[in-house]
């Protein structure tokens, strides 16, 4: 600017002195054409000058405005750069820092001016140095940028993760000068991706969990249904119903005839859409002719995925065969179809469905065994109808023939032998019938065949009736004999005939077992809604072993070595269960036993306790 206005007064000068120049040769009267030419010539050149000097001048205001625009965007760049929210550096070939703005300093701790001249190596982690060292070569000889992720180690020692890209900076020879890093700190953001991965992770368990969950409610509400019946058919068609539509439109169960020869269609469920496909499943399967995928589930006890094929049901593209096993014995397979194309069984669902066959098949088992017992209880009852029935004629025909012979003889003739032999007969004979009438009672009872007289009755009155009955049998073999009545008279709702049996049962057994001079207790308590009668012993009591089979059929310990059948305690048990009671014992060695049972008490009768001896 300043030689511009210095040529710009040059000229001027240059002006004045032509102009003097010319007004001297005028008052001089010298030759006007030579100078003539000379100033004319000399004012072109000033003209020229002048014009030149316009055209420097603009083309000065147009580089003045050329340079506020770069200073402009100098500071501009410097603006950004220094306050920019991420890590700037500015760093040699080898990675000494040059620039550092405030974030930089920030992020390492340290200010920008201490930073100029140091290794940016300094603040890199021990383990990343040798990542560093390769990427400084790689620049190089690279033109883009290049991107890579640092630990950071700031002036107190804390661990920085962060992402360096790094572009480079050549000069007017191509030759590499220096580098520019973007620095951003990633560790808030791995932060809250590890958060949202473990987020994702703790989602995904309680989904399991949930899926889990349902699944284990699933199978226990499957394995309530399933153990409902004891009948074949109806496990299979709810096994059948709970499959549809939960796992498949289609199931499919077969089950192996006695020899395993021929499998039979024993049950089929189909949503609506889905019954042209049960259709092509036949009734019966002959072993030979099994599918191949059915018998790679039996064989492997596994369940088998397969697509439908000519011989599977071609129409559904995803088949589920599982086994049905039990105590190692194949008993059937289930198959699950669907229709819909992409629809293949989960490893989820092959399990689910296999855990749910597994019950299946134990119930099936449950039932087959039930069934045989069904049957056995009737082949027993049969025989003991024929036996019963064929032994009480005979025996009738003792009773009356040891009747006769009684009475054949004269009164004067009799013998005490003779007498005693009858007598024997006689007691024998009844032994027989008695054992008879309880098998028969007992089976009845197990079958539930008997009807139950059911009426209000007195405690008071039913234990008045069994001591009755047992006191003059007590007097016979020297036992002390108690009966305690309760304050307050009640009513149960019971048949009075039947619990006459269980007391007299219960006192009986307590009498073959008590020694001369011991005692017996009958009684009876009233205790909220129910009546509780009890009878004990001061016998030798029972073993603990033992007393988890005293109400076994036909069971009698050592101690029971005095004749019966081992029947009564079986049928008071069956007695008691059947008008809605229970029944236990106690007993220690050596101090006796004590049986208890209880009946409900009839509506609107009062509670109370046991009374005085009688």
């Amino acid at each position: 600017m300043e030689k511009l206005e210095f040529l710009n007064r040059q000229i001027t000068a240059a002006h004045t002195r032509a102009a003097a120049l010319r007004q001297r040769l005028a008052e001089a009267d010298a030759p006007a054409s030579l100078p003539e030419e000379v100033l004319e010539q000399l004012y072109t050149a000033l003209e020229e000058l002048r014009v030149s000097e316009e055209e420097l001048r603009a083309q000065n205001q147009e580089l003045l405005a050329v340079q506020l625009l770069l200073e402009a965007e100098q500071q501009r760049y410097q603006d950004l750069f220094e306050f920019a929210p991420d890590a700037y550096l500015v760093t040699d070939p080898a990675g000494v820092i040059r620039e550092a703005n405030r974030a930089a300093s920030a992020l390492l701790g340290i200010g920008p001016r201490e930073l100029a001249g140091k290794p940016i190596a300094l603040y890199v982690a021990d383990e990343d140095r040798r990542v560093l060292r390769q990427a400084l070569n790689r620049l190089a000889g690279v033109q883009a940028p290049l991107e890579w992720e640092l630990q950071l180690r700031t002036r107190d020692g804390a661990a920085v993760q962060a992402v360096c890209r790094v572009g480079v900076v050549h000069d007017g020879d191509g030759h590499l000068c220096a580098l520019r890093w973007l620095v951003r700190d990633v560790s808030e953001h791995r932060r809250l991706q590890d958060e949202a991965r473990q987020l994702a992770a703790v989602q995904a368990a309680h989904a399991e969990a949930m899926a889990a969950q349902e699944t284990l409610r699933f199978l226990g509400e499957a394995g309530a249904a399933l153990t409902s019946s004891l009948r074949a058919e109806e496990v299979l068609a709810t096994l059948a119903e709970l499959l549809v539509p939960r796992l498949g439109e289609l199931c499919v169960v077969y089950l192996a005839d006695e020899h395993g020869l021929v499998w039979r269609r024993a049950a089929a469920h189909a949503r609506p859409a889905a019954e042209p496909l049960a259709e092509r499943w036949p009734a019966e399967l002959p072993a030979a002719d099994l599918p191949p995928p059915l018998v790679r589930a039996l064989e492997s006890g596994a369940p088998e995925r397969f697509a439908g094929d000519a011989e599977c049901c071609a129409e559904a593209p995803a088949q589920l065969a599982v086994p049905l096993l039990t105590r190692g014995r194949r008993a059937g397979v289930l198959v699950l179809a669907r229709s819909a194309e992409g629809a293949a069984f989960a490893a989820g669902e092959a399990a689910v469905a296999a855990e749910l066959a597994q019950r299946a098949a134990a119930a099936l088992d449950h039932a087959r065994l039930y069934q045989r017992a069904q049957d056995a209880v009737r082949a027993r009852d049969d025989v003991l109808a024929v036996v019963s029935h064929d032994l009480r004629n005979p025996l009738q025909a003792i009773m009356v023939a040891s009747t006769i012979m009684l009475e054949l003889v004269p009164r004067e003739s009799r013998t005490p032998l003779d007498l005693q032999q009858l007598d024997i007969i006689g007691r024998s004979v009844d032994q027989m019938a008695a054992l008879i009438q309880d098998l028969l009672d007992l089976a009845a009872l197990e079958r539930g065949s008997v009807t139950l007289q059911r009426a209000a009755c007195s405690v008071r009155q039913l234990l008045s009736d069994a001591a009755q009955l047992f006191r003059p049998q007590a007097e016979r073999t020297e036992l002390r004999f108690l009966c305690r009545a309760p304050d307050a008279d009640a009513d149960v709702l019971a048949d009075a005939a039947r619990v006459q049996q269980v007391l007299g049962n219960l006192l009986g057994n307590a009498r073959k077992f008590t020694p001369a001079g011991g005692q017996i207790t009958l009684t009876a308590e009233l205790l909220g809604g129910e009546a509780r009668f009890s009878v004990a012993d001061t016998g030798p009591g029972i073993p603990a072993e033992h007393l988890p089979h005293v109400f076994d059929r036909f069971w009698q310990a050592q101690r029971a070595q005095r004749g019966g059948a081992g029947l009564g305690l079986a049928i008071a048990q069956a007695i008691v269960a059947a008008h809605g009671g229970h029944i236990a014992v106690q007993s220690e060695p050596g101090r006796g036993s004590t049986f208890h049972f209880t009946l409900p008490l009839a509506r609107g009768t009062p509670a109370g306790s046991a009374g005085p001896d009688e």
